[in-house]
Parts: structure tokens; sequence; C-alpha cells
């Protein structure tokens, strides 16, 4: 039970991450530089988003 809902947690966060990806996309250079202000990731936030999105793909596919 405890599994199966942080699994749709993780959903919803990948959707909203998507929904941030989208948005981010849309920035202009400048814009995109001051939102990274403090991202403490590696990675670019559209490959965030999209490991997110991976991410709770797999676990969508292990909950059915």
């Amino acid at each position: 039970m405890q599994l199966q809902m942080i699994r749709r947690k993780l959903e919803e966060v990948a959707h909203l991450s998507q929904e941030l990806k989208n948005s981010y996309m849309r920035l202009d250079e400048n814009e995109k530089n001051e939102f990274k202000d403090g991202y403490p990731l590696d990675v670019d936030v559209d490959e965030f988003a999209r490991h997110m999105y991976e991410w709770s793909q797999t676990q969508l596919n292990k909950n059915e």
C-alpha cells in the first residue's frame, strides 16, 4: 500500500517535471541562466525532467 502511494506521488512529480521542462524550454538563454541559479544538479533541467518521467514509467509498469 505504501509503495503504491509513493509510486503515485512519483507519477505526479514526473508530470509536473514535464510541465516545468516545457515552460523552461520556452525561456530565452538569459532567463534559463537566471532560473538555474542555485540549481545543484550536473544535468540540464530538461534532462532531469526526462529522467523523472522515465523513472515514473518504470515504476508504473511495476505497479500493473
